[in-house]
């Protein structure tokens, strides 16, 4: 949705201080293509949350699910906070950056981290309540309501990141900050 947001209503970007964003981000590589994904980037995306939700139940197999559940957000930040600027860089460049926002962790914006940890957490929570709602509504209904909170759960996350953005932009403001890094003509 982020990708689309930025891509076709270059508006609706914006960064902290409101200035617009023209685009988030886009891949440049990949084949098979899912609303301007590559099909290999969801595969990708998906396998990252499996594994760092299956890793922090391994770890703390007596640990509460909300606990693991923020184990498994802060693996999957902590890969994505190596993964990316890799994928990023000129040698490689798989995807280009948006480079609007005023906070940049090695180049790449906060708020993809972030948006990394809340996915992942509640990817999590909900992952492990599948097997319960798979025996009260059987596997049919049970994977369409999964998909349907998985959907929603990105909506409310967009709506977050709108807040967040409003909010981070106002204390912004409040230190000082009139600019953001510009992007350049025709990029």
């Amino acid at each position: 949705m982020w990708i689309l947001l930025g891509r076709n209503l270059p508006e609706a970007a914006a960064n902290p201080l409101g200035e617009a964003v023209h685009g988030t981000y886009w891949f440049t590589k990949g084949g098979f293509w899912f609303f301007e994904t590559p099909i290999t980037a969801c595969i990708g995306w998906f396998f990252i949350a499996y594994s760092c939700v299956l890793v922090a139940g391994k770890v703390f197999p007596r640990q509460g699910l909300w606990f693991r559940a923020a184990v498994g957000g802060l693996i999957a930040m902590g890969i994505d906070l190596w993964m990316d600027p890799v994928a990023t860089s000129p040698e490689i460049l798989s995807w280009v950056w948006a480079k609007g926002d005023v906070l940049l962790l090695f180049g790449i914006p906060h708020t993809n981290f972030i948006g990394w940890f809340l996915l992942i957490f509640l990817f999590a929570l909900f992952w492990e309540r599948l097997p319960l709602m798979e025996a009260r509504w059987g596997r049919p209904r049970a994977t369409g309501i999964f998909f349907t909170i998985i959907f929603l759960t990105e909506i409310c996350i967009l709506i977050f990141f709108v807040v967040w953005i409003a909010l981070f932009g106002w204390l912004l403001s409040l230190l000082g900050a009139e600019q953001a890094i510009q992007i350049p003509r025709g990029w």
